[in-house]
């Protein structure tokens, strides 16, 4: 016997049973066949802090068969995570009858069919496999360069990236304009949420075809643009307070007078780990001008957190709830991922963000240049 979980993200409203035979005509349907798995799990989860939870577990037959079913008309991303890793099947429907055919060992291959929303789905992720070939290709070369000490080879794919990642953008606009109707089109905006801010999201979202105004990935936007509205530049830093260290409270504004780097990071985190060296040099060169830090960690484990502070040599005052991605001042700041960093100009106004490596180098370097 197989298991078989099904999840949803905070959706507790979405009923499901076993028998499809005995569902009523609205709400979708699952019904899969695949063969030699140990235990699949389905589940379903937006990305928002990365959490998703179960609502229903069922048992395959001998021959990998399993059926779901809830009464949930609108269309969402599931996944089918199979044998307890990481072997997952992507599964965009909505009220839809779908089934589900394929083997462990090849899922990349499994076959789903009856809806036209994840057929829409899956045209995206497919043509979307030839740019991240391309981009584990450039990724390769760059470690091979970087092995031999190539700077100028380095340099040459960092371009050849960067050139990469304006057609992949371009692609997926011009994807999403062509399917402005198809509840896929407001997800494949808030999953490109990075770095993005209010203005360019309501930008892309205004090609999105209005009747899904009410859809769930619609409505996930347009709350996270009024949240960026609120701490875009120009506009007064939102104040927080958290303890640092050793359990002090530190408030925001206790650091008006000077220009502010707030950097949400956290231990597991690889790039932000990476960008530390960096950043400790910068502080360094302009902390006796009047440059300070504050460090909002997304950890849970206090000790890891302490660790890393530690071992990247952080001089600067650190805070945390140790809520994870549930932390407080990070969800004031609508942040979603990390690193993420937020400049303020002495008097408390937000001027920049998402500055690292040598851009916050120049842009301190002008600030300075003025003082």
């Amino acid at each position: 016997m197989k298991k078989v979980m099904l999840f949803a993200l905070g959706l507790a409203a979405l009923g499901a049973c076993t028998n499809p035979a005995a569902q009523d005509a609205s709400g979708y349907s699952i019904d899969a066949t695949i063969t030699g798995a140990d235990s699949v799990l389905v589940r379903q989860i937006a990305l928002v802090d990365g959490e998703y939870e179960v609502i229903d577990s069922t048992y395959s037959d001998h021959d990998g068969h399993f059926t779901f079913s809830g009464d949930r008309e609108e269309a969402q991303l599931y996944y089918i995570g199979v044998g307890g890793g990481r072997n997952i099947i992507d599964l965009f429907i909505g009220g839809d009858q779908v089934s589900i055919t394929g083997s462990m060992d090849s899922l990349d291959a499994v076959v789903v069919s009856g809806s036209e929303t994840y057929d829409t789905f899956k045209s995206f992720t497919d043509d979307m496999s030839a740019f991240d070939k391309d981009n584990r290709e450039l990724y390769m070369r760059y470690m091979q360069a970087q092995q031999e000490g190539d700077s100028a080879q380095m340099s040459a794919i960092d371009d050849e990236y960067d050139a990469l990642m304006e057609r992949q953008d371009a692609y997926r606009q011009e994807f999403i304009a062509n399917n402005a109707s198809s509840p896929v089109a407001p997800y494949l905006i808030f999953s490109n949420l990075y770095g993005k801010e209010a203005s360019e999201l309501q930008e892309e979202l205004a090609v999105v075809d209005t009747s899904l105004s009410e859809s769930l990935y619609y409505t996930m936007l347009t709350e996270q643009i009024a949240l960026l509205e609120k701490v875009a530049v120009g506009m007064p830093a939102v104040v927080f307070t958290q303890n640092d260290t050793s359990g002090q409270p530190i408030a925001l504004d206790q650091f008006k007078g000077q220009y502010l780097l707030i950097d949400f990071w956290a231990s597991w985190c690889g790039p932000c780990r990476q960008e530390n060296p960096n950043v400790v040099a910068m502080y360094g060169e302009y902390h006796e001008k009047g440059f300070e830090i504050l460090g909002v960690s997304f950890d849970t484990d206090r000790d890891k957190w302490l660790g890393a502070i530690d071992q990247d040599g952080l001089m600067w005052p650190q805070v945390s709830d140790l809520a994870g991605w549930d932390n407080a001042a990070g969800k004031l700041y609508g942040v979603r991922s990390i690193p993420h960093t937020v400049l303020l100009d002495p008097e408390g106004n937000i001027i920049a963000k998402n500055l690292r490596g040598e851009e916050l180098r120049e842009k301190l370097d002008e600030l300075f240049a003025e003082a």
